[in-house]
């Protein structure tokens, strides 16, 4: 989900103890920066054996401990993600390439750069499943989720295939699961959505979460952040700027709402939670390859209900707005219980749809490959 923000709670130290005859469940690829300083040399040259026995040895007292364990990792990147998700990837592969040439200089590795660049592949990924799955046989079980690592964990929770979540990212908490940080093998902190101290509902405070920094939402496109409302600068009908703007809010919520995981019982996708009714007129801001497939009915219920007229928004009363609790007076919107103001003078730059996934996929590889020629005519000279 990746909110930047999120309160650091203080929760509770535990011990693998706690897991004791319940299910756990561990966010891969997170948990996977808590080897940097162990064996950076093998991340740094991509050495998947030295980094599956780390992991291994991280894992051990936890799958001991619990019930049973599942490893599940991030899958396809979000086309709504797009727009953060190349930035970020080349300033990885950067920060990757210069740990790299520490490394061959030195033999010593920069750990703030290694936690920056450092990433493995999809495949790279399955072989270290199957490497683990070979180490632990029983009460074990890793695979990579459709999507987005997040709400595969919170479906698991919500069918209460799971009780306890291992990760850092804070932000699994707002789905009410209980998160266990700073895991070293035999330690961690437990937090619960009630360690937040949150004033108001959950529901207010995602919106919150959103508006500081959503990876759906375009705050690396120029936005700026202060106290209060919303401002416009100019006719906020200008460009369509307060309609993308209103547009990205909602594409957030949805994929934040319906995005699919795999159904662990059926073996099929499903949205992570039902559709609820009064959301079916949405269903056009979610990302085709998030929706999955949609019927008939639901495609003829879809309706656009959001026009710019006389500087004034026209929006259908439901659930979703009901829960922004939206008020429009001439350029501004104002969210009661939400002290943050967005400067939107620079949104007309953002386009919901800026690459698809099959681009920002092309992109990823092509830089990947060239890191991986580069360091080949390297070895070579």
């Amino acid at each position: 989900m990746g909110f930047h923000g999120l309160s650091h709670a203080i929760g509770k130290q535990i011990t693998t103890k706690h897991f004791a005859n319940k299910n756990v469940a561990v966010d891969g690829y997170n948990l996977l920066y808590s080897l940097k300083k162990s064996c950076a040399d093998a991340m740094s040259t991509g050495n998947l054996d030295k980094i599956v026995k780390h992991y291994g040895q991280l894992l051990r007292s936890l799958i001991e401990s619990s019930a049973f364990t599942y490893l599940v990792w991030d899958g396809q990147r979000l086309p709504a993600k797009s727009i953060v998700s190349v930035p970020r990837f080349e300033a990885q592969q950067k920060a990757l390439k210069d740990n790299f040439a520490q490394f061959q200089e030195t033999n010593q590795n920069d750990t703030n750069l290694l936690e920056q660049g450092f990433f493995v592949d999809t495949n790279e990924v399955k072989i270290m499943n199957q490497k683990l799955e070979n180490m632990f046989q029983k009460k074990f079980k890793a695979f990579i989720a459709p999507f987005e690592c997040d709400y595969q964990l919170a479906w698991m929770h919500q069918q209460k295939v799971i009780y306890f979540v291992i990760s850092n990212d804070n932000d699994l908490v707002l789905f009410g699961i209980p998160l266990v940080r700073h895991f070293d093998g035999a330690n961690g902190e437990l937090i619960t959505v009630q360690d937040l101290n949150i004033e108001g509902s959950v529901q207010d405070y995602v919106i919150q979460m959103i508006l500081n920094g959503s990876d759906y939402y375009p705050y690396k496109c120029g936005l700026a952040y202060n106290a209060g409302k919303f401002n416009f600068n100019g006719d906020p009908g200008e460009n369509g700027t307060l309609d993308k703007c209103i547009q990205a809010l909602i594409t957030a919520l949805m994929v934040m709402r319906y995005q699919m995981i795999l159904d662990l019982r059926t073996k099929k996708l499903e949205h992570w939670q039902p559709f609820l009714k009064e959301d079916l007129q949405f269903v056009q801001f979610l990302p085709k390859n998030v929706l999955g497939y949609v019927s008939k009915d639901i495609i003829a219920l879809s309706q656009n209900t959001i026009t710019i007229e006389n500087k004034s928004i026209s929006v259908r009363k439901d659930s979703i707005v009901q829960m922004l609790k939206m008020q429009v007076n001439t350029n501004k919107i104002k969210l009661p219980g939400i002290n943050q103001q967005i400067n939107l003078n620079q949104l007309s730059i953002y386009e919901e749809y800026l690459m698809d996934c099959n681009t920002y996929i092309q992109k990823r590889w092509a830089y990947s490959n060239r890191f991986k020629a580069e360091e080949l005519s390297e070895e070579s000279e």
